[in-house]
Order: C-alpha cells, then sequence, then structure tokens
C-alpha cells in the first residue's frame, strides 16, 4: 500500500492539470455536503451541552382532532412529574420578556421561567454562584433570585464576579442574583439565547399570571424530562398515556379531549410542533447535498473510465512484470480514494467557510439567537466518510473495467488504446444519464424556490408595508401598573403623531411577520357547543382604532374600530374573511357573536369583516383570524405603529427622543421597518436561503452535468479519431461528423432530462408546503430548467464535435 500511494503522488504529479481538475470537482461537492450537514449537526444532532443528553425528552400535550401541539398546564405538570415512572425526572420552564434594571439603564431580555428542579435536572453545573434552589421555584412568595446567562454575564456585567449576591430590579421588582450559567450552556430552546433565569413562581409578576397555578387549560409549560437508563420513548408515552387517560377522567371540563406526546429533544427544535416538519427540511437539504456528491462522483468516474482506458498499456506492462489483477484494482482504488482524501481536505475550507457565513446571517430580530454550526467530531466524520465513499465510488467502474482488459491485445496495440467494451459503453453511458437526470432535480428544485421567492416579493400581504415603522415598548418592565401604562401609552401616541413626516400612528400587539402571537379558543353559539367542548383555536390581535388605517387593511363589511369602543360599551370585534367563511359561511356574520376563552366568558359582537392578510408567515393561506380593541382588552407589551410619508428610518431617533421624553428608564426594542421584518426569520429570508442554497447546488450539479457530458463527448471523440478519419477520406462531410457527434451525446442528454423530470416531481412533493404563488409541478419551471440544462448540454457536445470535424485526416490515418 505504501509502494501504490507514493506512485499515485508521482503520477498525480506528472499530471497537475487532471489532479487541480478532479480534486476542485470533489471538493465542491464534499464542500457543499459538508456545509449542508454541519446546519443539520447544529439544528438536530448536536446534543444539548449537558451530561447525558440523549436522555432527554420533550412532554407536550394535543387536542383531539388537531395537528397543533401545545405546552402542560401546571397542574398536569405536577401530576405527570409525580407519576411518570419511566422519567428520572420532569421539569418546566416559560419563556418570558422582562425589564431589568441595572446600574441607570433598563433593558429588556428574554428570561426562562423555571421550575426549581430545572438545573438539576439537566446536569448543569453554575459557572458562578448557584442555581435557584427547589424551595425558591415553585414557592409562592420565597425571594426572588436571578440566574444570568453567562453571555449576558459578560456583556452587560462585563464579567464582575462581585454582581452576585446584589439586588437588582426586574419589572420594578426587587431581585437577587444568585449565579451565572457556564459558557457553553445557551439554554434550551434551539436558536434563543436565553439571557438570565427567574423561578417559576416570579411569571405571577407576568400579566394575566392568577390563573397559571391552578387552571389546567392554560397550557403555558414547555415540559423537559429525563428518560431512566434503559427505558425506550416507546416505553416512556405508553406510561405517559395511562396518566392522561386517567387526567381526562378526573377533570372533563379541561383536560377530557387532551392528549400528551412525548418526543426526544434534538427532535423537537425549536418545539415540538417541529417535529412533523423538521426532519423533513433536513432530510431535503441532505438528500440535496447526496445528489450533488452522487453527481461529483459520477463525473469524477465518468474522468477516471476516460483515464484507464489510455492507461490500458501501462496496466498491461505492470501485468507483464508480475502485478496480479488485485494489486491492479488496489492501485486504481488507492489513487482515487487519495484523491478524494486531498479533496476532502480542501472541501472542508470551503465547509468551514460557508457555515461562518451562516452563522452571521441577517435575520432581522431582536432578540438574542444563537447559530452554532460550528464543526465537531460529527461534522468532520461525515466529511471523512463522504471523501472516502467519494473515492471508492468513483473507482468502481475503472477498477471492474481494468479486470475486463485484455491485456496481451493491450500489449499488441502499443500505446494506442482499444476500443471500449459494450458494457463499458453501456456503463459510461449510464453514467451520464444519471448526471443529467441529478441535475435536472437539482436545478428544478432551486427553480421552484427561486420563483417562490419572486412571488413572495409580489404576494398580496393584505396590508401595506411600505413607509412603516414599528417601536416596541412595554411600561410593565418599568414598574408601570395598567393604569399609569393606559396613561403613558396615550400620550405617546398623542406626540408621536405631531412628529413632522407621521401621517398616522396606532398599536397593536402582535405585528406581521414578527415574534408576539395570542391564539384563544372561540365558541360559536349557533354549533350547539356543549360544556367541555374544546373550541377552535385561533390566532388574533389587540389594536387600537387607527390600527387598521395605519395598516392600510381594507374593512370588507361594516365598520373598523372607533375611540367609542371602550370598556364601558359592548365587547366588539373585527373578524377577516377566512373566519366569517369558517363559522358563517353563506352569511353576512355582521351583528353576530362568539365567545372566546371559555363558554363562560362573556359574548363578543362582530361589528366589521378585514380583508384576509399573512399574519405569521408568507406561507401563510386562509388564516381565521379576529381583532380586538386595545380599549377594552389591556395588554403592556405592544408596537408602536407609524405610517410615514418619508422614509420610515429618517424618523426613528424623533420617535425615540418622544419616548425617552415621557420616561428614560422606558426600554425601547424592536426597532424595525415593516420591509425589515418582511425580510426577516419569520418573513421571507428562510425562504431566500433555501433558494440561494438550492440555487448554488443547482448551479453546480449544472456545472457538474455540463463537464460530464463535455467529458463523455470528448472521450468518444478521442477514442472514434480513427473511424472520423475513414468517414472523411470515403468522402463523408465535415457537416455529417458534427451531426454525429452531437447527435450520440445529445441522445443520451434527452434521455437524462426525462428521467429527471419523473425524479424531480417525486422531490418536488416534498417542498410543496414551501412554496408560495405556485405548484410543484410548475411547467414554466420544469420547462425552464430542461431548456437551460439541454442547452448547456449542446454547447457541451459542440465544442468537442468541432474540434473532431478539424481532425488532421492524413496524420490520423497515418498513425
Amino acid at each position: 500500500m505504501r509502494q501504490n500511494i507514493r506512485y499515485v503522488f508521482r503520477v498525480l504529479a506528472k499530471s497537475p492539470g487532471f489532479t487541480i481538475m478532479i480534486t476542485l470537482t470533489l471538493a465542491l461537492g464534499i464542500g457543499a455536503n459538508t456545509a449542508i450537514f454541519s446546519i443539520a449537526n447544529g439544528w438536530l444532532f448536536r446534543p444539548l451541552p449537558v451530561p447525558n443528553a440523549n436522555q432527554l425528552v420533550v412532554v407536550a400535550s394535543q387536542q383531539s382532532g388537531e395537528s397543533l401541539l401545545n405546552g402542560i398546564s401546571y397542574p398536569d405538570f405536577l401530576d405527570y412529574r409525580g407519576q411518570a415512572d419511566a422519567l428520572v425526572d420532569l421539569s418546566a420552564y416559560r419563556l418570558g420578556f422582562v425589564g431589568l434594571h441595572a446600574g441607570a439603564t433598563t433593558e429588556r431580555i428574554i428570561v426562562n421561567y423555571v421550575a426549581g428542579n430545572f438545573f438539576s435536572m439537566l446536569g448543569v453545573r453554575p459557572f458562578h454562584g448557584r442555581f435557584i434552589l427547589p424551595s425558591e421555584g415553585e414557592n409562592l412568595g420565597s425571594p426572588l433570585a436571578l440566574v444570568l446567562a453567562h453571555s449576558y454575564w459578560k456583556r452587560r456585567f462585563s464579567g464582575d464576579p462581585n454582581i452576585i449576591g446584589e439586588t437588582v430590579l426586574v419589572n420594578g421588582q426587587p431581585v437577587t442574583v444568585v449565579g451565572v450559567t457556564p459558557p457553553e450552556f445557551y439554554g434550551v430552546k434551539a436558536f434563543l439565547e436565553t439571557e438570565a433565569y427567574l423561578p417559576l413562581t416570579a411569571a405571577a409578576i407576568e400579566p394575566n399570571s392568577s390563573t397559571f397555578w391552578h387552571e389546567r387549560r392554560e397550557r403555558a409549560l414547555n415540559v423537559l424530562g429525563r428518560l431512566r437508563p434503559g427505558i425506550d420513548l416507546r416505553h416512556a408515552q405508553v406510561s405517559a398515556d395511562v396518566i392522561a387517560e386517567r387526567l381526562r377522567r378526573e377533570y372533563p371540563d379541561a383536560d377530557k379531549e387532551t392528549f400528551v406526546r412525548i418526543y426526544p429533544e434534538w427532535l423537537a427544535r425549536p418545539d415540538p410542533n417541529a417535529a412533523s416538519t423538521a426532519p423533513i427540511i433536513a432530510a431535503v437539504f441532505l438528500i440535496l447535498g447526496a445528489l450533488v456528491l452522487l453527481l461529483t462522483c459520477f463525473n469524477v468516474a465518468n474522468v477516471l473510465l476516460a483515464r484507464s482506458s489510455f492507461r490500458q498499456h501501462e496496466l498491461a506492462i505492470r501485468s507483464a512484470l508480475g502485478a496480479s489483477r488485485l494489486q491492479i484494482i488496489l492501485q486504481v482504488v488507492t489513487e482515487s480514494v487519495v484523491l478524494a482524501l486531498i479533496a476532502g481536505i480542501v472541501g472542508l475550507l470551503l465547509g468551514l467557510w460557508g457555515t461562518r457565513v451562516l452563522s452571521f446571517m441577517p435575520l432581522q430580530l431582536d432578540v438574542p439567537f444563537h447559530l452554532d454550526f460550528t464543526f465537531d467530531r460529527r461534522v468532520f466524520a461525515y466529511a471523512l466518510a463522504a471523501a472516502l465513499f467519494t473515492g471508492i465510488f468513483a473507482s468502481l467502474m475503472p477498477a471492474v473495467r481494468s479486470l475486463r482488459i485484455d491485456f496481451n491485445s493491450s500489449l499488441r496495440e502499443g500505446e494506442r488504446s482499444a476500443p471500449s467494451s459494450p458494457l463499458f459503453r453501456r456503463a459510461r453511458n449510464a453514467l451520464v444519464v444519471v448526471q443529467v437526470a441529478g441535475s435536472l432535480t437539482l436545478l428544478l428544485v432551486a427553480g421552484l424556490f427561486i420563483r417562490s421567492l419572486s412571488n413572495a416579493a409580489r404576494m398580496e400581504l393584505g396590508f401595506e408595508p411600505d413607509r412603516v415603522l414599528n417601536v416596541a415598548t412595554d411600561p410593565r418592565q418599568a414598574g408601570y401598573d395598567e393604569t399609569h401604562a393606559k396613561q403613558l401609552q396615550q400620550e405617546l401616541l398623542r406626540r408621536v403623531r405631531t412628529i413632522p413626516g407621521v401621517e398616522s400612528a396606532s398599536f397593536a400587539y402582535s405585528v406581521p411577520f414578527g415574534y408576539r402571537y395570542k391564539s384563544t379558543r372561540v365558541f360559536v353559539e349557533h354549533q350547539l357547543l356543549k360544556v367541555g367542548d374544546p373550541g377552535q383555536e385561533i390566532f388574533h390581535n389587540i389594536v387600537s382604532p387607527e390600527y387598521f388605517g395605519t395598516m392600510q387593511i381594507p374593512i370588507l363589511t361594516g365598520r373598523a374600530f372607533s375611540e367609542s369602543d371602550n370598556q364601558n360599551a359592548p365587547r366588539v370585534a373585527v373578524i377577516n374573511v377566512s373566519m366569517a367563511h369558517l363559522f358563517w359561511l353563506g352569511e353576512v356574520p355582521i351583528g353576530k357573536t362568539f365567545r372566546f376563552g371559555s363558554l363562560s366568558d362573556p359574548p363578543v359582537q362582530i361589528v366589521g369583516i378585514a380583508r384576509d392578510g399573512k399574519y405569521q408567515t408568507p406561507v401563510d393561506r386562509g388564516v381565521p383570524y379576529f381583532y380586538l380593541p386595545l380599549a377594552q382588552y389591556y395588554v403592556s407589551e405592544l408596537t408602536l405603529q407609524v405610517r410615514t410619508s418619508v422614509a420610515p428610518e429618517g424618523l426613528v431617533d424623533e420617535v425615540k427622543r418622544q419616548i425617552n421624553s415621557l420616561d428614560p428608564m422606558l426600554p425601547v426594542f424592536d426597532v424595525k421597518t415593516m420591509k425589515d421584518l418582511l425580510e426577516g426569520a419569520n418573513g421571507t429570508f428562510p425562504l431566500r436561503f433555501a433558494a440561494g442554497l438550492a440555487g448554488m447546488m443547482g448551479l453546480l450539479g449544472a456545472v457538474l452535468s455540463t463537464i460530464g457530458v463535455y467529458g463523455l463527448v470528448s472521450y468518444i471523440v478521442s477514442e472514434r479519431k480513427h473511424e472520423i478519419a475513414l468517414r472523411l477520406a470515403i468522402g463523408a462531410q465535415r457537416w455529417d461528423v458534427l451531426k454525429l457527434v452531437v447527435r450520440e451525446g445529445m441522445r443520451l442528454v434527452v434521455v437524462g432530462l426525462f428521467a429527471g423530470i419523473i425524479l424531480s416531481m417525486i422531490v418536488a412533493r416534498v417542498v410543496s408546503s414551501l412554496l408560495i404563488g405556485i405548484t410543484a409541478k410548475d411547467p414554466t419551471t420544469f420547462a425552464s430548467a430542461s431548456l437551460l440544462l439541454a442547452i448547456s448540454a449542446f454547447v457541451a457536445c459542440s465544442v468537442p464535435a468541432v474540434r473532431a470535424m478539424r481532425v488532421d485526416l492524413l496524420r490520423t490515418l497515418r498513425c
């Protein structure tokens, strides 16, 4: 083997052009796969930095007949924690935002309210100080303790260890800093970097938290558990099902239609609802990456096959000198594997560069996020496996061909290569067909994403995003009560409306493509609901009267809210068209009523119907939605939305100045234009990212396919140059030679295109849910991708065909 490797390096050094071409081709394929796998690894496969992370599971609830997964209520959590014998321990947390006042400033931060056993269940040890004690986590009235995340401790307090034991204000309440998490622990919510941890009892400072401790319908907790050693997920699910069945019998009003689902922690990132889609999305891109790698293998295999035909004389001499067939095969395989390992090193560098670029993607988020796409042993193992697979796979055809070479004939032929066998030609042609089919699949998927992105830029949003500035505030985080917060909000609206360039201003709890959403159970009386009926989960928003004018959302029937829709007036709502069709199909529901929350809550009268829109993501289609007036439903955390007659970015400083003039301690966050949100993480960014990644792989596949066709036709020309010369000698025209060569190459391309269309239809179905404005069988995309690949293949066939036309007839015949 040492002798083989030394010989490989000598051969490669003698053919630097061949070596560089093959290395770069393989490096592109391996690098693309490494980058894709590192993303999937950072998202799904890398375990949390805690002991025995593979034992962690996520527990979620699900209502009968619904696909959406929810959290667990606190009373249900206590039952599961006390009775789930398949779990060593069970803990819970709840996300929230608070205002942290330390020094002279108040800053909004994202926190986890955690049960007292949260850190002990995970097995995390403090970096400084201590963690929240069990006696502090869930005992109401206990002094509030605060644990800082290491990154936030470094940023806000410059890593000062003396902050331990100090008192700070959280939403105006005194809290003692007791510890700091280790630097490698960013939290348990994927991609989200938690900045601090508070005991679950601190959730009492959140609004509407009075029912948190006893209401089983309030499923607000994220629950994590740890499996007992030797217990698998199936047994844990059976154990949880037994408890859920008992809860359905004991608490029929709240849990009659509630079931429990348990998922591995890695599969439920960032939440359990991703368990059904995350593997599909990851699999799609891993498959596309594998397709690129296979195209690379086929390309290199074709080149090595062509090269092996010119090395028949060399291999025959080696055989004559005593080399066995096995030694010759090992020589061929070693050369391919060495090339692949060299390319693997280059591919790793390319993949590392790509993941570093991806780690700093502009997501337009005002919350700390953590994208960890760094390389670890799994990524290196994957890259090594990809390199070895590529090297061995690409060498299979040349190695098999070496078994079929008649070395005696090769020695008699001398340096001139013998004609290829029919089996060799069929194998060589099949490789090209597979290359074309795979390249077309990559191009079609890229085309579908690119067309979706183009449609997203022109899609009907249901509102007008141009010249709208969003600025979020939360008086509660500065210690305001409801009365003073309402006064501050009204004064802020009055002042902002006087700013030159402001056309209108309004408040809203939820902003399209943001991250704050409210949903509730809706009950419509004419549907004969009975006690215990779970109702329909519907998203809604709480807005001030000017909201529809600021966002330019048309009211199709009825009216928008007015100043008279206050606390003393009957409760009203505006619904969208989809909600009207869901509950009152064929009717005009103006004046009709519905209830939300529970059947015991007061009815709400419909006063208007608004046009449908995009509320959470660009792929929203026909989402039922309703709006409530802010004067009747108080919320503290609101987004001030300002429509301007000038560029909204130019008014940011003035709006902030007006807020600071009201209260310098009031935290200001999420300062973005509506265009920024539209292009952000919940907007078109995932589509742009998917289109860019798929486009890159599609382009790479098309290049590889073109090179493969070019290499095949060039080899055909080289192999048949004597035949071509004879044809010309007996009267064939050079134009006939051109048609002969191009026809042979394009025949394989056409077969590959048909195979690619069939394969593409299968793959396109997987990504159909991610498309906007087109179907997975969009004829324009299929025709465009096929035409593009056909043209590039035609050019690849034409270049060596033109060279064949110009063959030196006399010289070729003399040879």
